[in-house]
C-alpha cells in the first residue's frame, strides 16, 4: 500500500485482463488505483466485470458497467465449493 507498482508487473497484470473472457474481483473496494486500474481497463475493452464484495466500491462510485455481488466473500466463496462438490464434474 502506497507503494508504486513496477512497470513489468503493471504490463504482465494488464496482458493477464487483455486475455480473459471476464474479471471477478473478490473482497476489494478498489480504493487503491493499483488495483482499480486493471478493473477500468477491463471496463474500457467491454470486459465483463463481477464484483464480490460487501460496501461500496470505487467502480460503483464511478459508474463502471459491473455486475455487483453484495455478501460476503468467505462465506460465498465457501458456499460455491461446497455446491461444486455436490454436483460438479466428477
Amino acid at each position: 500500500f502506497g507503494d508504486t507498482v513496477p512497470k513489468h508487473r503493471v504490463r504482465r497484470c494488464t496482458a493477464a485482463v487483455d486475455a480473459c473472457d471476464g474479471m471477478l474481483c473478490i473482497g476489494s473496494s478498489l480504493a487503491v488505483h493499483s488495483a482499480f486500474r486493471f478493473v477500468q481497463h477491463a471496463d474500457r475493452k467491454g470486459i465483463p466485470i463481477a464484483i464480490l464484495n460487501v460496501g461500496e466500491t470505487r467502480a460503483e462510485v464511478n459508474g463502471l458497467d459491473i455486475l455487483k455481488i453484495e455478501a460476503s466473500a468467505g462465506a460465498t466463496l465457501h458456499h460455491l465449493v461446497k455446491l461444486y462438490e455436490s454436483t460438479g464434474p466428477k
